[in-house]
């Protein structure tokens, strides 16, 4: 039994362009109530969760939104992709969040003074 090395080539390359895109589409669309942003890659499908603070607005989660839509033209080009789900959960300060967002790769996180 072999490895199928195109296959793990083009996850590495879906990967790093789904953080870089991902990183690059929330420029200057971060609220100050968004706690962390993580990705998480299960089999063919790509999950998003966005944790932010009690006083989140509307406009908070509509900004987030629409930066992760920007990265979907770019996942989407990898045709072996079938499902990319985002979830957004209200966690307060000071709640820990990593019970929430476990195996998850942060791609955004808050500095919070430890408590």
């Amino acid at each position: 039994m072999g490895y199928d090395y195109k296959s793990i080539k083009e996850n590495d390359t879906l990967h790093s362009k789904t953080y870089i895109t991902t990183s690059q589409t929330l420029l200057g669309m971060i609220p100050s109530s968004l706690r962390a942003l993580g990705i998480s890659f299960t089999g063919r499908d790509i999950y998003f969760v966005s944790v932010f603070d009690k006083d989140t607005t509307e406009d908070d989660i509509e900004d987030v939104s629409a930066a992760l839509t920007e990265v979907l033209p770019h996942v989407l080009e990898y045709p072996t992709r079938t499902d990319i789900d985002d979830q957004y959960l209200t966690i307060p300060y000071p709640q820990d969040i990593g019970p929430y967002v476990p195996n998850w790769d942060l791609v955004y996180l808050r500095k919070e003074p430890v408590e």
